[in-house]
């Protein structure tokens, strides 16, 4: 555990009546028990901000822990199964205000091709959360990594990242092999490795990477093999130019009539073999362990 004395979230000057002991990597946020003997990082945070990561942390995890619209889970593990059941009952969606095991969306979608015929499309999707909250909690997240990273020999406090915060949208599991991510693979395949994280039976990954020249950094989160975000931080021009070159993802009209329009994108899985995102950056993957 670190014994920084300031808030890795917020700079607040600690002390020992308003610190409070923070997991980055909320035991609750993976499936129970799979941090037991993993790897975590430990520090002090002021109750603030704890207890804002702590809401985040809360509908965020039950959802990405939450199976498809299919029944099906991230992955056959009897704890996932378990967990996630048990936090679609408990936990209540920040966005429908309702338990996530009843949070599903439903959209209906009205056209009327010619006169007289009149058609109706139901869609349902899984629980969703709001992308400022995701983006949030991943912030939050990266802050704690690169504060713990940036302490320097003979201190006890880390830094914060000067420029910058540049998500890309966050995306679900089947569509991990969109342009965006593709686009973030490549761009960052050969910059320098700071932190390699993969821990809690694999069900939280974290990556940070170092521009080779640049002040910019480069991060990647993974929650419970359902969600991934990624990104950008740092100096400011730097990010422009790079936000220049990110992809754009292209919709398609499937409904228009006067100013009404439903528009779509088809998810794109991601080939196993062709997700290199959170391989080693080190030659020998022992010493990798962030």
């Amino acid at each position: 555990m670190l014994q920084n004395e300031t808030c890795p979230y917020c700079g607040t000057q600690l002390t020992r009546q308003n610190r409070t002991k923070e997991h980055v990597i909320g035991r609750r946020f993976v499936p129970r028990g799979s941090l037991h003997q993993h790897w975590n990082l430990i520090v002090w945070a002021c109750e603030p901000c704890n207890s804002r990561k702590a809401a985040l942390e809360d509908d965020i995890s039950a959802i990405s822990m939450h199976p498809d619209v299919s029944g099906a889970h991230a992955r056959d593990d009897v704890r996932l199964h378990t967990e996630a059941a048990r936090k679609a009952l408990n936990s209540i969606s920040r966005r429908s205000g309702k338990p996530v095991a009843n949070s599903q969306e439903n959209l209906t979608i009205t056209m009327r091709p010619f006169a007289g015929v009149e058609l109706k499309f139901n869609l349902t999707s899984s629980p969703q959360v709001d992308e400022a909250r995701i983006i949030e909690l991943a912030r939050m997240q990266v802050m704690a990594f690169f504060y713990w990273i940036t302490i320097q020999d003979g201190e006890i406090n880390g830094r914060f990242w000067r420029g910058s915060f540049m998500p890309l949208p966050p995306v679900r599991r089947a569509d991990w092999g969109n342009a965006q991510l593709r686009f973030f693979m490549t761009e960052t395949g050969n910059w320098d490795g700071r932190v390699h994280a993969v821990t809690a039976d694999g069900y939280f990954r974290l990556a940070i990477k170092k521009h080779p020249s640049e002040l910019l950094w480069s991060f990647a989160v993974e929650w419970n093999e359902s969600y991934r975000i990624v990104g950008f931080f740092g100096d400011e021009d730097e990010l422009g130019r790079i936000s220049a070159r990110v992809p754009a993802l292209h919709l398609e009209t499937i409904h228009g009539q006067g100013t009404d329009r439903v528009r779509y994108r088809r998810e794109v899985p991601l080939p196993t073999e062709e997700d290199d995102l959170f391989d080693p950056p080190w030659e020998d993957e022992a010493d990798s362990a962030a």
